[in-house]
C-alpha cells in the first residue's frame, strides 16, 4: 500500500460503527462508576461511603468550599463524558458514510489521508467548550 493511503476492509467498519460503538455508548450510559457520578453531581443519595471527611462544616468551614469544588469537579467531567458521546456519535455516522463511499466506488477503494480528514473533519475540529478554571 502507497504511503498516505489507508485500505479499509468493509466488515472491519461495519463492525466498528455498528456493533463496538454502540456497545461503548451503551456501557458510558450503565457503567457504575459514571452513574454514581451523575448521582453525586445531581444531589443524589450519596450515602456514608460518599461523604467528604471531616464533614461537619461547621467545625471545618473548608467543607463548603471542597464539595463545592468537587461537585463541580464532578459537573465537568459529566460534561466531558457527554462530549466524548457525541463524538463517538458522530464518528460512527461518518464511518458509516465513509462505507458508503467506498460501496459506490471500487470494490477495494482506497481513502487518501486528505480525503479522510475531510470526512472525519467534524470529528477533529476542536471542542467550542473552554477549559474549566477552579477558584483558588
Amino acid at each position: 500500500m502507497a504511503p498516505g493511503k489507508y485500505q479499509v476492509d468493509e466488515d472491519t467498519l461495519i463492525t466498528f460503527a455498528n456493533d463496538e460503538i454502540p456497545k461503548f455508548l451503551n456501557a458510558t450510559n450503565t457503567d457504575p462508576v459514571i452513574l454514581k457520578l451523575i448521582d453525586y453531581e445531581s444531589g443524589g443519595n450519596r450515602g456514608p461511603e460518599h461523604e467528604l471527611l471531616p464533614g461537619n462544616a461547621k467545625n471545618f468551614p473548608v467543607v463548603t468550599e471542597l464539595r463545592k469544588e468537587f461537585t463541580g469537579l464532578l459537573t465537568r467531567l459529566h460534561t466531558r463524558v457527554g462530549e466524548f458521546r457525541s463524538t463517538m456519535s458522530r464518528t460512527r455516522i461518518d464511518l458509516l458514510q465513509i462505507n458508503t463511499v467506498t460501496q459506490n466506488g471500487e470494490d477495494d477503494a482506497n481513502l487518501t489521508a486528505e480525503e479522510l480528514m475531510t470526512a472525519l473533519q467534524d470529528v477533529f475540529r476542536p471542542s467550542s467548550t473552554t477549559t474549566p478554571t477552579t477558584s483558588k
